[in-house]
């Protein structure tokens, strides 16, 4: 159930806020019923965002690559309740022209890909880049960036997102500022087992 996985979750990570991913079943049913378990909603394209809208979604966590004008638009339209999830330096660079064009400021995580992927991979950056794409967000004052986001899927158990923890860590500790650690809000992991 809904209730008893977000217990699960909260008895060791009190501070954890849960996101409902729409692309799993985008039934209106089933999207209704996580909002009143308090859960947040994980879209990945304006249809997602635009399905919780209309199932009364509060809190919006918007993540994919490939992210459009219109599907950065929409968001920023709805910049009270959406947080952007940005995958990249050309999409931090639109979303900041575009916030700027529509005088909307808006909260944004950046995506890290761990280094199982390798050297390269379509969803985020490398964990190496982290620094520099803060540096980066500076340019552009409408977008808050606040967060970080590393999404793993088809995992055996938990180990995967136990480096990822421990890797982020040892890259924080070593390579930002007190001002850019307080920027961090929250830390977004997900994916699946």
């Amino acid at each position: 159930s809904l209730d008893g996985f977000k217990k699960a979750f909260q008895n060791h990570l009190p501070n954890s806020e849960f996101f409902y991913a729409v692309k799993v079943n985008h039934h209106p049913a089933i999207i209704k019923e996580a909002i009143k378990y308090g859960f947040g909603l994980d879209v990945s394209s304006s249809r997602e965002l635009k399905i919780g809208l209309s199932c009364g979604g509060k809190k919006f966590i918007f993540s994919g690559p490939g992210k459009t004008a219109d599907d950065l638009t929409l968001a920023l339209r709805h910049s009270d309740k959406v947080i952007v999830n940005i995958d990249n330096f050309s999409e931090l660079e639109r979303l900041g022209k575009l916030a700027a064009k529509h005088k909307k400021t808006i909260q944004a995580g950046v995506r890290i890909y761990p280094k199982q992927y390798g050297e390269w991979s379509k969803f985020g950056i490398s964990l190496g880049k982290l620094k520099r794409f803060f540096n980066e967000a500076e340019k552009y004052p409408e977008i808050k960036l606040r967060g970080i986001q590393c999404h793993i899927s088809l995992n055996a158990d938990s180990s995967p997102y136990i480096e990822v923890i421990k890797d982020l860590n040892a890259y924080l500790k070593n390579n930002f500022s007190k001002k850019h650690l307080e920027q961090i809000k929250f830390i977004d992991l997900g994916g699946g087992f």
